[in-house]
């Protein structure tokens, strides 16, 4: 990837390369706004190259209206040769940007359009991550996207002169529009699209496009100023734009409990280590300033919304003159909560594992603890942190549930995050079948076919059995007297005769049917009967 020689691109690359590796952060509210800060920055420079580029295109027109090249028809033919690339290059960008602007569109309509929220227009859902994933990645949007960058590039590239054929590979590597694979961890290639815009929220999505706007325009006031410079055999003039700033807030998060200690990195917008004599000043107290960046930190006592204002002073280069822009920057500081979920139920069952994800905001899995009273109940650790298996024995009345006690460490100390109840009770009684039937009628060959008696848990999450202990097999003929037989375990056994006998019309009863359950309980089931058909 090519370093831009012009300090205010150099800038625009270094805070988006920062914002992009901030998603791999919870994206805060202070986050998702300094998305909005750089877009901003990115929109705006995109004006100042377009500017410069009709200033360039303006030079080529006052070169062709000069009477000493009027006089000189090589050097008329030369620039006017060079004005016509310059025109066609416009005219592909003019196609490259209303692309970007549709995809931008796109992402703009899935996250619910501009809203006006106290007087300022923004995004709807400016965090919905959903949007781009889908249009760029699901749908293969992105990739799409990819090829019109590579074409785009590839034909900018193709419109210098012949004559210096030998320099389109040096100049086609200066030009500041990247669109080469992804590497992941372990240095595989990551799809482009994948890499750009998967789990990004909509204002990152919209940031990211816009950012390739700023290096397609980017890209074509450099092969302005080339064309140019060939044009006329010199260098053309080099613009350093300097023209807007802003105080940038970046937190670990916005919310945090009471006792821990909020921190958030402030720094210029058109970021630069380089920047001389920056101070900067936040919550009335002035902070050292290493590399361009200021660390700010506040023990966040009481609860509620939390605000501070940030002043930043520098020397800028293009007036020469100290300049200082302020901001105000808001965090949230709540009371300490946690969350415990059942994995798949809202009660816990005697007799099987019952999985139980906890966590507590703000805090990692590996410093949150939980134990569990009531139900005759224990709990052990799962697979992952924050994953434990509840195993309970005895079931409980309304006024008295099992209690899930959760505590975690913050800033070294242990805080209690809250009890959460929840009801033990018995697996319910199985449905007993034979084969699949739970009575009804049934076919002479598929009867005698059967082996025994199953008892079935229907609709039910956990994976438990019930063991058919024994059962009465009652038998009426459809010309004869009624004949029963005692049956131990599931099977037909020494019943079977009674089964074999079995013709059309002839009528079966099972009763009394004993299961054993996973909590060992033993379950009387109801009776069932079947017609021979």
């Amino acid at each position: 990837m090519s370093i831009p020689k012009e300090p205010r691109q150099l800038m625009i690359n270094l805070m988006y390369l920062v914002l992009t590796a901030l998603l791999a952060l919870n994206v805060s509210a202070e986050i998702l706004n300094a998305f909005k800060i750089v877009n901003n920055s990115i929109v705006k420079s995109n004006e100042n190259i377009s500017n410069k580029c009709t200033t360039t295109m303006q030079n080529f027109a006052a070169a062709l209206d000069d009477d000493k090249v009027k006089a000189n028809p090589k050097k008329m033919e030369k620039i006017q040769s060079g004005l016509d690339q310059a025109n066609k290059a416009q005219e592909m960008v003019k196609v490259m940007q209303a692309s970007l602007d549709a995809y931008i569109k796109k992402i703009e309509d899935a996250a619910g359009g501009y809203i006006e929220d106290h007087g300022v227009r923004k995004l709807s859902k400016e965090d919905d991550t959903e949007g781009p994933n889908r249009i760029m990645i699901e749908e293969k949007e992105g990739m799409k996207l990819k090829s019109e960058l590579e074409k785009f590039k590839q034909d900018l590239v193709a419109l210098l002169p012949d004559s210096i054929d030998a320099d389109r590979t040096k100049f086609d590597k200066d030009l500041p529009l990247y669109i080469d694979e992804y590497k992941g961890e372990g240095g595989s290639v990551v799809d482009w699209a994948y890499g750009n815009f998967h789990s990004v929220p909509a204002i990152a999505a919209i940031t990211i496009l816009n950012k390739y706007k700023n290096d397609v325009q980017n890209s074509e006031s450099i092969l302005l100023d080339k064309l140019y410079s060939l044009a006329m055999q010199e260098k053309a003039a080099k613009q350093l734009v300097f023209d807007s700033y802003a105080p940038l807030v970046a937190a670990e998060s916005g919310y945090v409990m009471q006792g821990q200690t909020y921190e958030a990195k402030i720094m210029l917008g058109a970021f630069s280590k380089n920047v001389k004599n920056m101070s900067v000043n936040a919550g009335g107290s002035s902070l050292p300033v290493v590399d361009g960046i200021a660390i700010y930190k506040a023990n966040a006592s009481g609860l509620g919304e939390k605000s501070f204002s940030v002043s930043v002073s520098f020397d800028d280069p293009n007036t020469g003159k100290t300049e200082t822009y302020k901001t105000e920057a808001k965090y949230m500081v709540g009371a300490p909560a946690a969350a415990v979920s059942a994995d798949k139920m809202n009660v816990f069952y005697i007799g099987v594992d019952n999985p139980v994800s906890v966590s507590a905001s703000g805090v990692p899995p590996s410093s949150v603890n939980a134990s569990i009273a009531g139900g005759g109940g224990s709990m052990s650790p799962g697979g992952n942190k924050g994953q434990y298996t509840v195993r309970v024995s005895t079931p409980t009345p309304k006024d008295a549930p099992a209690f899930i006690s959760v505590s975690a460490e913050v800033d070294g100390k242990q805080v209690n995050m809250g009890k959460f109840p929840f009801r033990v009770r018995k697996i319910p009684d199985p449905v007993p079948k034979v084969g699949t039937k739970s009575g009804g009628g049934m076919k002479t060959g598929e009867w005698k076919g059967q082996g025994g008696v199953m008892a079935i848990l229907e609709n039910f999450e956990f994976d438990a059995r019930f063991d058919v202990l024994s059962f009465t097999l009652g038998y009426t003929p459809k010309r004869g007297d009624y004949t029963e037989s005692v049956v131990v375990g599931a099977r037909w056994g020494s019943s079977q005769p009674l089964i074999d006998r079995a013709k059309p019309g002839d009528q079966y009863y099972i009763d009394n049917i004993k299961a054993k359950g996973p909590d060992g309980s033993v379950r009387t089931l109801p009776t069932i009967s079947f017609k021979i058909m």
